[in-house]
């Protein structure tokens, strides 16, 4: 493992902050996110109120408690699947599996009410009723298609069971009221779609305005936590001095290093971490020149695959440093879109050997020249 990973999560994330987010759509913006989920709960505590009172007082059968219980589980797994995701994030295998969950508690409900006679029809209202619930939510997240699908579904099965049954009041006002809902919220929906591009756009635009004041906070708190080492390092190296009243040569090659340290920290936040600096620091006492560098490349990688790179590159990195007792060093992260991605140049003598790694942050290549 690095060390001093902390510091080295404050500077990935200084130079990661700075990218602008993948756009967020509206059709589930995060301020309704919790308001609607507060909705959901009061609305399952309400069913489950109302199916236990049909229950009661229409002495009902264990297949209604069973079909009532597996329904409304299937249903907040439904909306569970549905609310999850991060607005704009919903895809569609989790739609349409919530989709499903739902059309299975319906099905549930209709074979019910096929071997139970204990309750009618409209006691059921309720639990077939909540379907249309999920697939308004699915319009909200954009996935208008799905919640047709499941709303279609939905039709084609009560009309086939209540044909089964010769049933006549399989159909109600509320079951009418429940599809206009839907094609409310469908219209709604493509009502929108125009806006969508300009809203999406402001939102990106906060979005790249956080990212800014986040990536200055946190290159300020990495130069902070640099500045505050080396005062820490220097404050030893003065009281040293003034306690043998005399600058030796020692002392001058202390503060060069302290000097040194401080630069790298600059000029290559990615590799300012414990390790390597403790590897540096001692390759320098040993007369060895090693420069430090970082061009930009993690800028346009995501976080976990820089740090997976560095949990590569890092201990090879040591490796060199430790090998070396006099030459050069050079370890450079590349430019953004270079290949390699990164490299270290290792010169004992008059040969040099260069390193090369790939974006999994294995090795790749080594030139002599």
């Amino acid at each position: 493992m690095i060390g001093d990973t902390g510091l080295q999560s404050t500077a990935l994330m200084g130079s990661h902050a700075a990218r602008p987010a993948p756009l967020e759509t509206v059709a589930g913006p995060h301020v309704r996110q919790i308001p609607m989920v507060a909705t959901l709960i009061v609305y399952f505590l309400a069913l489950t109120t109302v199916m236990t009172v049909i229950g009661t007082t229409q002495s009902a059968g264990s297949m209604f408690w069973f079909a009532a219980v597996s329904a409304i589980g299937l249903y907040m797994a439904a909306f569970a699947l549905v609310l999850a995701p991060a607005p704009g994030r919903l895809r569609l295998v989790r739609a349409a599996t919530a989709m499903c969950l739902a059309i299975v508690a319906q099905g549930l409900c209709w074979i019910s009410i096929s071997v139970d006679s204990t309750v009618v029809i409209r006691g059921y209202a309720p639990l077939l009723a909540t379907a249309f619930v999920v697939e308004v939510v699915l319009i909200t997240r954009n996935r208008i298609a799905t919640a047709w699908i499941g709303t279609v579904t939905g039709i084609v099965l009560s009309v086939s069971f209540s044909r089964a049954l010769d049933a006549t009041d399989w159909w109600s006002p509320v079951e009418s009221l429940n599809l206009l809902s839907v094609i409310a919220a469908s219209a709604g929906a493509f009502a929108l779609s125009p806006f969508l591009g300009s809203i999406d756009a402001f939102a990106a635009l906060g979005r790249r305005v956080a990212d800014v004041q986040s990536a200055r906070l946190a290159a300020d708190h990495a130069r902070d936590e640099r500045i505050a080492r080396i005062e820490l390092h220097m404050s030893d190296l003065l009281a040293d001095i003034v306690e043998s009243d005399a600058v030796t040569e020692a002392h001058v090659a202390k503060a060069r290093l302290f000097e040194a340290q401080l630069r790298d920290g600059i000029r290559a936040p990615a590799l300012d971490n414990g390790q390597t600096r403790r590897a540096v620091w001692a390759a320098r006492a040993r007369g060895v020149s090693v420069t430090l560098l970082d061009d930009g490349a993690f800028n346009d990688l995501p976080l976990d695959i820089v740090r997976a790179f560095l949990s590569r590159m890092v201990p090879k990195l040591i490796t060199e440093l430790e090998g070396l007792n006099s030459g050069e060093l050079i370890a450079r992260i590349a430019p953004p879109g270079r290949v390699p991605v990164a490299s270290i140049t290792v010169a004992p003598d008059a040969r040099r050997r260069r390193i090369e790694f790939g974006l999994d942050g294995r090795v790749s290549k080594v030139v002599w020249t």
